[in-house]
């Protein structure tokens, strides 16, 4: 079931609703009030860009991912590498991240973030 805003539409008689132009006028006189009553945020870090890229450690601790960090790691690199982070910066954003000991020696731990950051990078050169 749809939850609010929606509802559910339960006759239809393919009609314009007669009062349609002064209400979306109400509308959108309502949208400007309020955008001009909204207070202006002051923060101490610089707005979000479309190409900035989300710190790893907040994929860490997105519970989508439970407490299985390598599609949280994936996850990153896909967004990283879209905002045009290299397979070098992807590699070592993830080496420094969190412990990797589990992944084996350093040669394996260093092959598992090379592996994500390749297939990052790899994935989405077709969208550049």
């Amino acid at each position: 079931m749809a939850s609010p805003p929606f509802v559910r539409l339960r006759y239809c008689e393919g009609r314009t609703y007669s009062a349609a132009r002064e209400f979306l006028e109400e509308v959108e006189s309502l949208a400007k009030t309020v955008i001009a009553l909204r207070p202006t945020r002051m923060t101490s870090e610089p707005p979000p860009t479309e190409n900035s890229v989300r710190p790893l450690k907040v994929f860490h601790r997105d519970s989508r991912y439970g407490s299985d960090l390598h599609p949280a790691d994936m996850a990153w690199a896909l967004h990283a590498a879209c905002r045009g982070l290299s397979e070098q910066q992807i590699r070592e954003q993830i080496i420094g991240a969190r412990d990797l000991s589990k992944k084996g020696e350093p040669a394996r731990q260093l092959d598992y973030a090379e592996r994500t950051a390749r297939k990052a990078v790899h994935a989405v050169q077709p969208l550049r």
